[in-house]
């Protein structure tokens, strides 16, 4: 069994038993039915000028889902640049059960995301790389994909997407009541306001610690003063994972689209990668470019690069398979063929052949950069911890 599978079994079970601890979760459950779920939301009339007006406000709508219905779910529209769509178009949304309903859940789970995938004609891209993140031990939502409709008017495929919620972060950390930061667009840790976090152990204070650390001329000070707010073994495998995947839309190319939580034990901030829906892509470099700051600041180090440089050997060995991850793409494509029609059957195989292309490029290209990093004698760590 590959090494990637196996990683990845070890978390699931691991979740498994942490939502056994409390409440049921039956989010294990819905994202391994193995099809496709088909969602209706309804909005009273009243509720659309709203979304017209401001996207982003919740209104109360109701959701049907398998025979289940649920009502007043907070619901508000998403997306960013060359995704955002209105809510008379094809719009992706946010939809938070127990925003007007105290615990209401959905499959156990507060919040979730539908996303258009205006940008992934596959609606796959997330989801592969989502798998790998976890697989290499990073704290990632779930991904699938759903059939929606918005007041009976069918609106198509979407990505279904598990929200960063009190039950995702209860699986991943030890507790939910950490602080928790959205960065918003292109912004680095210096810029998050004391509002983007939940109430819990850390505040920006810490972050402005973590962003002095990262700027220490002293660069024999610098690795230990970053790990002493930051969890540095997770990071280098966050930023390693970026480099595999291809996030070229990510935070140590373009610090965008990730997440920070303050994990309250052992009190370190822990980065996530969201928004990959255009992964493999060619162009992403290897190395940091500048833009994520803790990124670059870690590989100027040299003993800091040394980490890096052996994690991507590492994690290319252990959770890449191009097999595997050809057959999550046709696991997916027999679970959607059902729901599309002869249309959107020829445009989604298009879609996922150039797909798969694309995975075995970025395959050939990482190979090449593990080349000449072995070449250079820089893949052996120092001591095991850090494997």
């Amino acid at each position: 069994m590959p090494g990637w599978v196996c990683l990845l079994l070890a978390l699931v079970t691991r979740g498994a038993c942490a939502a056994g601890a409390g409440e049921p979760d039956g989010s294990a459950a819905f994202f391994a039915a193995g099809k496709v779920a088909r969602i209706e939301i309804v909005l009273a009339a009243e509720a659309l000028p709203v979304l017209r007006r401001d996207p982003h406000e919740y209104v109360r709508g109701t959701l049907r889902e398998g025979g289940a219905v649920f009502k007043e779910v907070g619901v508000h529209l998403k997306g960013g640049l060359g995704t955002f769509q209105s809510v008379d178009e094809k719009p992706s949304f946010t939809l938070n059960f127990d925003k007007f309903t105290k615990e209401q859940k959905f499959h156990g789970m507060d919040k979730v995301h539908l996303n258009n995938a205006a940008e992934d004609d596959s609606l796959l891209m997330e989801q592969l790389a989502a798998d790998l993140f976890r697989a290499a031990g990073v704290p990632c939502p779930r991904v699938t994909q759903a059939r929606v409709s918005l007041n009976g008017r069918d609106l198509g495929m979407y990505v279904f997407k598990e929200g960063f919620d009190g039950t995702f972060l209860r699986r991943h950390f030890q507790g939910s009541d950490g602080g928790f930061y959205d960065p918003g667009l292109s912004h680095d840790i210096n810029e998050l306001k004391p509002k983007a976090s939940r109430a819990g152990a850390k505040t920006t204070g810490d972050l402005k610690a973590l962003w002095d650390a990262a700027h220490d001329e002293d660069l024999g000070a610098r690795l230990r003063r970053m790990g002493e707010t930051l969890d540095v073994e997770r990071f280098v495998t966050f930023i390693a994972m970026e480099a595999l995947v291809g996030h070229d839309d990510g935070y140590m190319v373009n610090r965008n689209n990730y997440r920070i939580y303050s994990d309250p034990e052992p009190k370190r901030f822990v980065f996530m990668p969201t928004g990959m829906d255009q992964v493999f892509a060619e162009e992403c470099p290897f190395y940091p470019n500048g833009a994520g700051v803790l990124a670059q600041a870690l590989v100027d180090v040299p003993e800091g690069k040394r980490m890096y440089e052996a994690r991507l050997v590492e994690l290319f060995k252990k959770v890449w398979s191009v097999p595997e991850l050809e057959k999550t793409i046709v696991r997916v494509q027999r679970q959607i063929r059902p729901v599309l029609s002869p249309e959107e059957i020829e445009a989604h195989t298009k879609a996922v052949e150039n797909l798969k292309e694309m995975i075995r490029t970025q395959t050939r290209r990482i190979e090449k950069q593990v080349a000449i990093i072995k070449r250079a004698g820089a893949a052996k760590p120092k001591n095991k911890k850090a494997e």
